[in-house]
């Protein structure tokens, strides 16, 4: 064996290991900055309250405080938006679409007779199959919405709730 196969041969080999270990650092590191960024927010969530509540001698005075106006404008400043569902879902139906349209060019590409390239099959098949189960969350995110009423397009003079 030449010394341009072996090293042929060990790039094939080295491509989807570095690939596949590159995948999963960027999950962790993804997963690590997003709990992260949460615990901060807590933190700073916490120093008000404490500040808050030192700043007020009694629980009786800071309920009174809350009460007004001022407070509840206070809280609400305090408070996270709520989580937006149908924002994440149109990002879920985008990843979806450009998963699953890489995919099948993957697998035509793999079929197509000129290239004869059968090895990109394989990452087709999981593309799309990723794609549709992008697709597939968002849809069944989207319908356990409407099903329980967490969103604002329910029927005018239904109530929130399972269906009987």
């Amino acid at each position: 064996m030449e010394w341009t196969d072996f090293m042929t041969a060990a790039l094939a080999l080295m491509i989807p290991i570095v690939a596949i270990v590159g995948a999963f650092v960027t999950i962790v590191l993804v997963v690590w900055l997003q709990a992260r960024r949460r615990k901060a927010e807590l933190e700073m969530k916490a120093q008000i309250y404490n500040r808050l509540i030192e700043k007020y001698g009694s629980a009786q005075e800071l309920a009174e405080f809350l009460k007004t106006p001022e407070g509840r404008e206070f809280l609400r400043g305090l408070a996270m938006p709520p989580a937006e569902r149908p924002a994440t879902v149109l990002r879920w139906i985008r990843a979806g679409l450009i998963l699953t349209f890489l995919g099948l060019a993957f697998i035509f590409v793999g079929w197509w007779p000129a290239l004869e390239e059968p090895g990109l099959m394989f990452p087709g098949v999981i593309l799309t199959a990723l794609g549709v189960a992008f697709l597939l969350g968002a849809w069944v995110t989207h319908w356990w919405g409407r099903r329980f009423g967490e969103t604002g397009d329910r029927p005018s003079g239904t109530e929130p709730g399972p269906t009987p």
